[in-house]
């Protein structure tokens, strides 16, 4: 998140928000990131990160990854990543 989102965002641990979040999004959590709006509208996993970069200035990719040819795609490598972001991580270090 820190690389692709611009300064102008709130960043909140986990644990200071897990009192406030709907039981449905607090059952997802420990799966997916998840992206609260100013309004309190949540979005989770894959379009999380659709949202992150049209909120960061980034239109053309939130929409090119957001089209409905490349949407599934973009959930497909997005499952994969949160599933395996254990061997990921420290494959990536």
């Amino acid at each position: 998140v820190q690389t692709c989102a611009l300064p102008i965002f709130a960043e909140m641990p986990y644990q200071s928000v897990k009192e406030q979040l709907p039981d449905d999004v607090l059952r997802w959590s420990n799966r997916q990131a998840h992206w609260i709006d100013s309004e309190g509208r949540v979005t989770g996993g894959s379009g999380a990160f659709v949202e992150l970069l049209e909120q960061s200035g980034r239109p053309f990719w939130a929409a090119l990854l957001g089209s409905e040819t490349l949407r599934p795609l973009l959930w497909l490598g997005y499952r994969f990543v949160a599933a395996n972001r254990g061997w990921l991580g420290n494959f990536l270090r």
